[in-house]
């Protein structure tokens, strides 16, 4: 679901003023969707509690790390991901329109890892099926993930 950003401009201070994002969480859910998309006028920042890519023609696109977003971590561990797949990844503004028509569109964050996002508004991303790079990327969060968990204490 596609949602105005209306926080301030200060979005990479993760502050308790939060207000903007839950309101569009809390619309997302009123229309059963499982995360608000925001964009200011036509570019695409963030999810309200998430960070978003698309991936075009095989890269993997998103929003710089700037004012207007917070720069999660799970968002850097998908580009260190990426680096060693020889998935390339550019940090620049994107529109609405290269959303809507994105090859694929996931999010990131700590409670979701890394999420496809198969349907925007009224909008179906890839026939409605995750995309090949989501499901490599997510092969490979879940592996380095595991190594980590499995991983002995020194």
């Amino acid at each position: 679901m596609l949602a105005e950003d209306i926080r301030w401009l200060r979005c990479d201070i993760k502050t308790l003023n939060l207000l903007g994002n839950v309101l569009a969480k809390q619309k997302a859910h009123n229309v059963n969707a499982g995360e608000a998309i925001l964009h200011r006028g036509e570019t695409v920042t963030e999810g309200s509690s998430s960070n978003v890519f698309i991936v075009k023609a095989g890269e993997l696109v998103t929003h710089p790390a700037d004012h207007r977003i917070l720069n999660g971590i799970t968002r850097l561990f998908v580009f260190d991901l990426a680096k060693r797949l020889d998935i390339p990844v550019s940090e620049r503004e994107f529109s609405l329109k290269e959303l809507l028509h994105a090859d694929e569109v996931f999010i990131t964050s700590t409670s979701n890892e890394v999420k496809p996002v198969l349907q925007i508004d009224d909008q179906r991303i890839n026939g409605g099926e995750p995309g090949a790079l989501s499901k490599k990327l997510i092969a490979a969060f879940d592996a380095e993930v595991e190594r980590i968990r499995t991983q002995p204490v020194s």
